[in-house]
């Protein structure tokens, strides 16, 4: 498994089955923060410091904020594990 400090921000009602599938595909392993959108955790402080627009999917990685799924998947695909 490949290391890196991946959390993956979703939400039930999102379609992130491409992200997922990608991030799999790549054998990255990653953390998946499950926000309540009917509760309004996208709206808390917390998520809107990650994403301002307080929509999901968010992906951050050491740091680096990708925001929007095909966005991700994107950036997943140019990802290269260095040991």
């Amino acid at each position: 498994m490949k290391l890196g400090n991946f959390k993956l921000y979703n939400a039930p009602q999102s379609t992130l089955q491409s992200t997922c599938a990608t991030l799999h595909y790549k054998s990255i392993s990653y953390s998946m923060e499950i926000l309540d959108l009917f509760s309004g955790d996208q709206l808390k402080p917390e998520y809107l410091s990650i994403n301002p627009n307080g929509v999901v999917p968010a992906l951050v990685h050491d740091g680096k904020i990708v925001l929007d799924s095909s966005v991700i998947i994107e950036y997943l695909g140019r990802y290269q594990y260095k040991s």
